[in-house]
């Protein structure tokens, strides 16, 4: 049968829907507690896709999530000590456990149907505990820590819906998945002097996952068994310390200094362990009295254990010259600057530009290097007593160049990315009655635009820019009939539009060997209307 006939309409999207339920008890004091509730359903599709070998299929997923929140604790607010515990429990709960579909090609060794496992079933749990302490007049300490616990234990698909395949029995039943999380902060802040204050941080973030390792059987796209593969339970431990020292040199001048040192271990990585350094300054100078300037420096180095290793189990393996950027030794340097002016009692307008540098000088294969730019200005005015006007504005650039190989060796081609992203709006907000009725208006722009050059050697034609277009209007008025009690009401409208050359024009059967839905780049109007009364007991 042709393809144009067998095509079909179909919805994609979800509806949410929530309903919470709190409260809170203060005995006295100095003693506070709450607990609250969060039921949530979401229903509907979204998009996935399956594959049989080198032909694919673009998917519709059934949506059928339900997940309940719960979060107590107690408080204790005293002179010098404050101290907080809670709980927090999440269950997520999927209705559909599998994705089950027709290979819309012509069958090649059986492979007649698919099957996908959809999100499982899974739970997480955690005790908090954080405190702070004036140790003094000048000096603070405060800290927390959380013990949490992630189960995930549904059962296991079949290895694959495909009878002509001979595929050997599964290990275990489940993954009876485990991942125990420890976090902890320590923090210090002392006013030395009426000039010097000094801060310390630390902070430890530990993720064991405890999941069993097994050997389980390995199905290719349902067509052919493969050598048998192990699952690897990441794991990771990291170490966060911040010191900083401000002095106040006079009532306009103010200066800080800082280090931060942060060490990251990980399990199944191509790099055990990488530590980055970084060294900042800041400046605070109070110009004149209409006059503000602020400038920042900084300077980070990373560096990893040094001996890249492939991570057993990855088939195909990697390239052996690959560096992932997360893990590659890496330079990066800051700079910032902003500029307050008071230009009268009733209009102030700010300045500010940053930018940051990226260097990969040791990587071959991978991200090179990376920059980023960004301007930035901002308006307030108090047009009359009730009447106040915002106006802000953002220009942001961000490039990147990369190295790849085709062959598995050496690399045979670069890429170079250009991101431009504007934004601006406007707000204005006017009290009708004083102390009774405020309305305003919010709008906003944004336009971004990406470019993408490859680079192979040969005379290739260059990828379409992709773009996006999104304006925002919101109008809203707030009506205190009460001093406890209020009506709010507003209209928001929203259109975005976008061009994107991997949506645009690619129907069904564009491309051979991928059954697409025929979605092209977003396109959108939105009208809401809100209606709402708040009431405090």
């Amino acid at each position: 049968m042709p393809l144009a006939g067998t095509l079909r309409t179909v919805d994609i999207g979800t509806k949410r829907k929530r309903l919470g339920v709190g409260a809170s008890w203060i005995p006295n004091s100095n003693w506070e507690y709450a607990v609250n509730f969060r039921h949530e359903t979401k229903d509907g599709t979204q998009r996935t896709a399956g594959a049989f070998y080198v032909n694919t299929s673009q998917l519709i997923a059934p949506v059928d999530y339900v997940t309940d929140q719960v979060d107590a604790s107690a408080s204790y607010t005293g002179k010098k000590l404050q101290m907080k515990f809670a709980y927090y429990g999440s269950a997520f709960r999927n209705g559909n456990s599998a994705l089950t579909w027709q290979d819309p090609y012509a069958a090649l060794v059986g492979e007649t149907a698919g099957q996908l496992a959809l999100p499982p079933d899974n739970q997480f749990h955690q005790l908090q505990a954080t405190g702070g302490y004036q140790l003094g007049d000048k000096t603070r300490l405060s800290g927390d820590i959380a013990v949490g616990r992630m189960t995930q234990n549904d059962s296991f698909l079949a290895s694959t819906q495909n009878a002509t395949l001979a595929v050997p029995g599964l290990p275990r039943s489940s993954l009876d998945g485990r991942v125990a999380t420890l976090d902890a902060g320590l923090r210090l802040n002392s006013a030395v002097t009426e000039r010097l204050r000094l801060n310390a941080a630390y902070t430890h973030n530990d993720r064991d996952n405890r999941t069993p390792q097994s050997s389980y059987p390995s199905v290719a796209t349902d067509m052919f068994v493969e050598a048998p593969r192990t699952n690897l339970p990441y794991s990771f431990k990291q170490d966060k310390l911040k010191l900083s020292a401000e002095y106040m040199a006079s009532t306009k001048l103010r200066g800080s200094v800082g280090a931060d040192f942060d060490a990251h271990q990980r399990t199944f990585a191509e790099v055990d362990t990488t530590r980055e350094n970084t060294a900042w300054g800041k400046i605070n100078s109070q110009v004149s009295d209409k006059l503000g300037l602020t400038l920042k420096l900084a300077h980070a180095e990373r560096r990893n254990s040094g001996t890249f290793q492939a991570i057993p189990g990855i088939t195909p393996p990697e390239n052996p010259l690959l560096r992932r950027y997360n893990l590659a030794n890496r330079t990066r340097d800051t700079a910032g600057a902003r500029a307050d002016i008071t230009v009268n009692e009733r209009i102030s307008v700010e300045f500010g530009a940053d930018s940051s540098d990226d260097k990969y000088s040791d990587s071959t294969i991978g991200l090179l290097d990376g920059k980023e730019f960004s301007l930035n200005g901002d308006v307030s005015a108090m047009l009359t007593e009730r009447t106040s006007l915002h106006f802000f504005a953002n220009h942001q650039e961000i490039k990147s160049k990369q190295a790849g190989s085709q062959s598995f060796s050496a690399p045979d081609w670069t890429a170079d990315n250009k991101d431009t992203i504007d934004f601006f709006g406007l707000g204005v907000k006017h009290t009708a009655i004083p102390d009774k009725l405020d309305i305003g208006a919010d709008y906003s722009f944004t336009h971004s635009r990406s470019q993408i050059n490859v680079n192979t050697g040969a005379s290739n034609p260059a990828f379409p820019d992709m773009s996006t277009k999104l304006d925002s209007l919101k109008l809203y008025a707030t009506y205190r009939m009460k001093q406890n009690m209020s009506l709010q009401a507003g209209y928001w409208y929203e259109h975005y539009a976008s061009r994107d050359w991997m949506l645009d024009g690619v129907a069904p059967a564009t491309i051979p060997n991928v059954l697409a839905l025929g979605l092209q780049a977003p396109q959108y109007n939105v009208n809401v209307v809100l209606l709402s009364v708040k009431y405090k007991f």
